[in-house]
């Protein structure tokens, strides 16, 4: 409590900043995941599901009382989203002004709360669990920090939030490498190393845990959610994915669902490799002339690690896999200001940081009105995601419920032009030749879309229910 006191004059002006960010999105709808999550869910009450993925626990059970108080209404599932990335904020000022300075603390929340890079964790209810667990893991740093500065007391409030940010998603073990890194930089990673050993210990059931069941989510991910393994590489993958963060993060324009990470040039891929060798040239450069900066640029790769490798398990770009990531990328814009500060004068520096706060707010205020709707998410990513299968499949779908079939037909097809594997866009494509009347190619995509996933039982049975017509009407 002394500490809120005393930091008042920053948090409310921090809390401020996050409600006219995103208080524009708390009347959107829900969309896309949400649909099945909650929408179609019919065991949002039963508490005993609850319990039936500890990665998720946190978010099922706030699933649960949500819908228990309040029934299937958007506003107050999307509230939890709102609630823990003010936390998330609040945070990041409290561990950079321990770790860096009050300053550059300020600014770096600032930043992080109102940044566009973090509007789909935060806009979109079955993101959440990014924003949940990013919060805890914060606030676990922080009382960490404090710990291994002497105030031992902390140390439990540090474990226990560790264990609940686990709770919330497994990929949270980065945390520990962040501690790792931390206790290393404070100088006496042999004094304090002791302190390392329960949130290790926690991270380490968490991570075989996740493990053991990666072979089951590979499957699944790889045949259902349109990821072609023959895609999968590391050395691609990488400066991939590193590039466009930094590419979104200095320019935050074609944010979209999803991104067309895996088509591009030749020249384009070099320039991706150009960007990524000067970004870990720069953490190697920061080991050897400032430490701090070395700390946070390390602390964007550590949080992204568990994307960024090659299993399978995740797109190669997604903008919610960056949201605790980019907090490295605020606080060293945040050292940049203070550098200026420090050179040039507060004047001149202030104005050009109310004026970029305010840009980045303006953006994030534009982005949430793209997950008004379903549709609305589809028809806006239209012009940045011209390349994405998934989304072609999904304009066709938005198409096709608003009678547009010739228009919804092309976009399944060019779905699978650039995804030949693409069952459900196969499946879809076939519904719309259904009522359009053209049986034989409906038969056809229904054919296709079982061959390349013999599972798709939905494909399968409409097969049989025009077997069956196609009998009674001989």
């Amino acid at each position: 409590m002394k500490w809120i006191r005393r930091h008042k004059g920053k948090l409310i002006p921090l809390a401020i900043l996050v409600v006219l960010a995103y208080f524009n999105s708390l009347n959107n709808e829900f969309v896309s995941d949400d649909i099945f999550a909650i929408v179609n869910s019919d065991s949002l009450g039963d508490f005993s599901q609850v319990f039936s993925n500890p990665f998720y626990f946190l978010r099922e059970l706030e699933y649960f009382v949500v819908f228990s108080l309040f029934g299937k209404q958007a506003i107050y599932f999307r509230l939890i989203n709102f609630v823990f990335h003010l936390l998330a904020v609040w945070g990041v000022y409290a561990l950079v002004e321990l770790l860096v300075s009050e300053y550059v603390g300020f600014i770096a929340a600032m930043l992080f709360a109102v940044h566009p890079l973090g509007a789909e964790a935060v806009s979109w209810i079955s993101a959440g669990v990014y924003v949940q667990m990013t919060a805890l893991s914060i606030w676990s740093l922080v009382f960490y920090v404090l710990t291994i500065r002497g105030e031992k007391k902390y140390y439990v409030w540090s474990v226990l939030l560790l264990l609940l940010a686990l709770f919330s998603m497994e990929r949270s073990v980065v945390v520990v490498g962040i501690m790792v890194v931390v206790t290393f930089l404070l100088g006496d990673l042999k004094k304090y190393w002791k302190y390392l050993l329960v949130p290790a210990g926690l991270s380490l059931v968490w991570l075989g845990v996740s493990v053991l069941g990666a072979g089951v989510r590979q499957e699944v991910l790889q045949v259902n959610y349109y990821n072609n393994p023959e895609n999968i590489n590391f050395f691609i993958q990488l400066p991939v994915a590193i590039s466009e963060y930094l590419k979104l993060f200095v320019w935050p324009i074609g944010l979209t669902l999803y991104h067309s990470d895996l088509f591009f040039t030749g020249l384009s891929f070099f320039l991706k490799v150009v960007v990524t060798l000067g970004y870990l040239g720069c953490v190697v450069w920061g080991f050897f002339k400032n430490r701090q900066v070395f700390f946070w640029l390390l602390f964007f790769l550590i949080c992204l690690s568990p994307t960024l490798l090659p299993f399978g398990l995740s797109w190669i770009v997604a903008e919610r896999y960056v949201y605790m990531a980019m907090i490295g990328l605020c606080v060293v814009t945040g050292m940049g200001f203070s550098y200026l500060n420090t050179r040039f004068g507060v004047d001149g520096v202030n104005f050009i940081l109310i004026l970029l706060v305010s840009m980045l707010m303006l953006r994030t205020v534009l982005r949430n009105n793209n997950w008004q709707t379903a549709d609305e998410l589809w028809f806006s990513a239209e012009r940045y995601s011209t390349l994405s299968p998934q989304n072609h499949n999904n304009l066709g779908d938005a198409y096709g419920r608003r009678g547009r079939l010739e228009l919804s037909r092309d976009h399944f097809l060019r779905a699978i032009e650039l995804n030949p594997r693409y069952a459900d866009a196969m499946h879809n494509l076939g519904n719309t030749y259904l009522q359009m009347g053209e049986i034989d190619k409906a038969k056809e995509s229904y054919e296709q879309a079982l061959k390349v996933n013999p599972k798709l039982w939905q494909s399968e049975e409409r097969l049989k229910a025009i077997e069956e017509y196609e009998r009674k009407n001989l």
